[in-house]
């Protein structure tokens, strides 16, 4: 049969139907395009019943049991036709089409292939291979797609579908693959993720966030932006991109992820500029949502509030551009607990500003609004006496109230005022007595950790057991599937993590303990702002079983290693989970905190104490070190504010550990380990490290621990391990 002949049999299978038969399906056929299914079904039923065989009824037939949901109707009526027609290859594309839609892929392969040999045109090669990758296939995929582009290479989808088998492989040549998809339709929107996604999986960082910036300015999509962000924060840009700063502007306002994390890109961009423009959107965000980690960013600012602090000191004339980026680096300074260096001679000028102010409240005039401005570059507007007193003259500060000077009252006055309020509504939960507990204490009362701004911008939001399944298939049942889910975070802080559970996932009831009442005064505040409900409770997770609950979740994120025995206090939380409840742990490991311990042993040498002054000055001296462990930690978004820097460098106790002595742990306690939660670049790596072993080489810590060997960095925050308690 030669190919007109084919085309012919594809068509008009089987003989031509009598004239009534071919009236009525006509008929059918008309109101079937008019979307009148049950006029149409009935039409083409009286066909069928004159002629019983008519191959183009049963064709229609199936046609309008697939347009009405009946897909295994449909299957029926084309396995008739296929039957009396068995080299009609539209019949057979028809089939595999139905197979296909009720999951059956290896009946609708054979009926593909049978098409692809009748008539091979591009759309039915095109669903050949992707069946065959859906069958976990995709070697066999290839040729498939191949052959269809030989058709017609004008399909995007064809180009697309091959990349997606070509990166199952592992070939670089994925990414060609789904530029040309992208080149044919610039808004093919899964194409440019699967692009980027391919870019950062081979490590061509800077090439993925181009993509993906170039991809969001055509369209936007969550997957997009978690791909963009994911590589651009673990990229320092060195050169402008087309619309990169209004991409990242709107990362940092949205919320798609932790402003911090988006801070060290973020200074990079903006030192592109030169000399740093404060009407730049970008540095203007960035200024009022997380600290500044970028050295010659922090250098320029610095030399700019010096200016600026002069001036208004002076009592010169003041514009309002300068006045508008007073009240930045007043609210910069404010998030990074002013870590920035002070000269005596700043000293002096902010002491006489003090004390202007202070006279003016106490003479109940209004302070002069560029001398608060001045001082909250340098130093809380909350640590005056009687604070509340600006908060309450705001009017009288009009006209020289600015936009800029009341959102700096509502950060440093107002805000801290509630957090205060706040704070002494929270229940005492436990007693706080154990030594180490004590002095911990005392350091985030002081340095309430860490300090943050904005939330995140809100996620789909999905259930906790079937988020925990998807993670780790051996939690399926678990977990409660009716009721609220009890989870307590242990050790929460200022509240950043418990709020994004609350945020994230549906049922929960949450309980977040902490020693420190400052933080979580912070936490109640941010969770209020948030719009979420969660427990909070000052206790020491030590003395947990005297809370009387017990828990189907615990987490402990960067807690227990500030213990003096890490697993003394995991067994004490171990105590509180439920029989088949999952736990969280993230702990430093010896590996991935050597840069610190480098760190810490120059700081000892050279006395720097964890005071103010004393962060100051080890912070100037670090960053004018060409070491390479001072220029990595000095990049990194804890060593930009003061809290954080001190949480990094001068905790009063830490304790790192070994993979093997986690796997001891586990073991000795007879707990199930689920899976390691690592960042999905480090997964990649690891993936490739040990020729992609199976699941069951993803929960084997020794394995991890010779990769960690190779690797130090691999675990440089901390090692996140989920375990269950086994029923």
């Amino acid at each position: 049969m030669n190919r007109k002949e084919r085309r012919l049999a594809a068509r008009a299978p089987g003989p031509a139907p009598s004239s009534g038969a071919a009236t009525l399906l006509g008929l059918a056929e008309a109101q079937f395009r008019n979307a009148r299914l049950i006029e149409a079904e009935g039409l083409c039923a009286r066909a069928l019943a004159m002629e019983p065989g008519n191959i183009g009824g049963l064709h229609l037939c199936a046609r309008i049991a697939l347009a009405q949901g009946r897909t295994g109707d449909a299957v029926g009526l084309l396995g008739q036709a296929v039957a009396l027609a068995p080299r009609a290859a539209i019949l057979h594309h028809a089939l595999a089409g139905a197979h296909r839609a009720l999951g059956a892929r290896d009946a609708a392969l054979v009926h593909y292939r049978h098409a692809a040999e009748l008539q091979p045109e591009a759309a039915t090669l095109l669903n050949l291979g992707n069946v065959l990758l859906e069958l976990d296939r995709p070697a066999e995929a290839v040729p498939a797609y191949q052959a269809a582009l030989r058709h017609d290479a004008r399909v995007p989808e064809i180009h697309f579908s091959l990349g997606q088998a070509l990166a199952t492989l592992g070939r670089k040549q994925a990414a060609d693959a789904f530029a040309r998809a992208i080149a044919l339709r610039p808004d093919y929107l899964a194409a440019h993720e699967a692009l980027v996604e391919v870019l950062l999986e081979s490590g061509a960082i800077e090439a993925a966030w181009q993509a993906g910036c170039a991809a969001l300015q055509l369209g936007d999509t969550p997957r997009l932006r978690t791909l963009f962000v994911t590589a651009i924060t673990h990229a320092q840009p060195t050169r402008e991109a087309p619309g990169l700063r209004e991409v990242m502007r709107r990362a940092l306002e949205e919320g798609w992820t932790r402003a911090a994390e988006l801070a060290r890109a973020c200074c990079a961009v903006a030192a592109l500029r030169h000399p740093l423009d404060p009407r730049d959107d970008l540095l203007r965000c960035l200024l009022v949502l997380a600290p500044v980690c970028h050295r010659e960013v922090e250098r320029a600012l610095g030399e700019c509030r010096r200016a600026l602090l002069e001036t208004i000191a002076a009592g010169a004339p003041i514009d309002s551009a300068a006045l508008d980026a007073a009240a930045l680096l007043a609210r910069q300074g404010f998030i990074n607990e002013y870590a920035w260096a002070v000269s005596a001679a700043e000293d002096a000028l902010v002491a006489t500003l003090r004390d202007e102010i202070l006279a003016a409240l106490a003479s109940g005039t209004p302070p002069r609004p560029a001398a608060l401005l001045g001082l909250a570059m340098y130093a809380p507007l909350s640590a005056l006496a009687e604070p509340h007193r600006l908060a309450a003259a705001n009017p009288a500060l009009a006209p020289g109230l600015t936009p800029g000077l009341t959102e700096v009252l509502a950060q440093q006055v107002i805000e801290p005022a509630e957090e205060a309020r706040l704070r002494e509504e929270i229940p005492r939960a436990t007693a706080i007595e154990d030594a180490v507990s004590v002095v911990v204490r005392a350091q985030y009362e002081e340095h309430p950790y860490p300090r943050w701004s904005v939330m995140p911008g809100a996620m789909a939001r999905i259930s906790l057991p079937a988020w925990l399944e998807g993670q780790f298939p051996a939690t399926a049942g678990a977990l409660p599937e009716t009721g609220p889910i009890e989870l307590l975070v242990a050790g929460c802080g200022t509240g950043q993590h418990p709020i994004e559970l609350a945020r994230r996932f549906t049922d929960l009831r949450v309980l977040a303990i902490d020693l420190s009442l400052a933080s979580l005064g912070y936490a109640a505040r941010m969770a209020q702002a948030s719009g979420v409900e969660i427990d909070f409770a000052q206790a020491d997770l030590l003395r947990v079983a005297e809370l009387g609950r017990a828990f189907d979740v615990i987490e402990s994120a960067g807690v227990l290693h500030h213990l003096a025995d890490p697993w003394q206090g995991w067994r004490a939380l171990l105590a509180c989970l439920r029989l088949g409840g999952v736990m969280s742990v993230a702990l430093y490991t010896v590996r991935g905190r050597a840069e610190v311990r480098q760190a810490r042993d120059w700081i000892a040498a050279r006395g720097h104490e964890p005071t103010l002054s004393g962060i100051r000055a080890c912070r100037q001296d670090m960053l004018a070190l060409d070491a390479t462990w001072a220029t990595l930690l000095a990049s990194s978004p804890s060593f930009g504010a003061t809290s954080t820097c001190r949480d990094l460098l001068f905790h009063v106790q830490e304790t790192a550990v070994t993979l093997p002595e986690l796997a001891r742990f586990i073991a000795a306690e007879g707990l199930d380990l689920l899976g390691l939660d690592v960042p999905p670049a480090i997964l990649r790596q690891f993936r490739a490290w040990n020729g992609n072993a199976g699941e069951v080489a993803m929960r084997d810590l020794a394995l991890w621990d010779q990769f960690e060997a190779e690797h130090p960095a691999a675990f440089a925050q901390m090692v996140q391990a989920w375990v269950r308690k086994p029923k």
